[in-house]
């Protein structure tokens, strides 16, 4: 796309930011799966422990959490379904941390490379340094990273669900509207 437009240059940010979006939100719809898959193991007697611990933030600390749990009590027959889940899950951490907390700028040349740059700092590791973080994605790599992350977050919610129905959990809880809240 050499000789860039002002009008092609703005609908490939737009529809880069939209890839970047979405993204981010399939990540966060499984992060707080999560922490609701945690929530509502609570009401199970195999896990009254965790009536006493809070719902983690963070992901890594969220699929620690459901990690042990699969380990007993009624998730631990979908042990292996879980932890395909959540090793794919934590594939995009990176990814989506970048996304989430990085500052991104277009950038494009006369000969007709575009893309989006991605500059993010990564908190330190214990007694270690911030460090600081650059990607470039191209407009296809980022719709392929869109396609591979939506897909993944489908799938998922779709054995969560069957996971949530087989240990008698509510599927449909994060989904449901409170009469009066819309």
């Amino acid at each position: 796309m050499a000789n860039f437009t002002e009008a092609e240059i703005k609908a490939v940010i737009c529809e880069m930011t939209q890839d970047r979006g979405f993204i981010i939100n399939s990540f966060a719809q499984i992060e707080c799966l999560l922490a609701d898959l945690i929530d509502q193991c609570r009401g199970l007697s195999d896990y009254e422990e965790l009536n006493h611990k809070p719902i983690p933030f963070g992901a890594d600390k969220r699929v620690a959490r459901v990690r042990e749990l699969a380990k007993s009590g009624p998730l631990a027959t979908h042990s292996v379904c879980i932890e395909r889940l959540l090793d794919r899950f934590m594939e995009f951490e990176d990814m989506r941390h970048l996304f989430t907390h990085g500052f991104a700028s277009f950038e494009y040349t006369p000969t007709g490379d575009a893309g989006m740059y991605f500059v993010g700092y990564v908190p330190p590791l214990k007694g270690g340094e911030v460090t600081i973080i650059r990607e470039f994605y191209r407009p296809k790599t980022l719709k392929a990273q869109r396609h591979s992350f939506v897909d993944y977050t489908e799938g998922a919610m779709l054995d969560f669900r069957g996971i949530y129905l087989a240990i008698g959990l509510n599927p449909d809880r994060l989904a449901t509207f409170e009469p009066g809240q819309l």
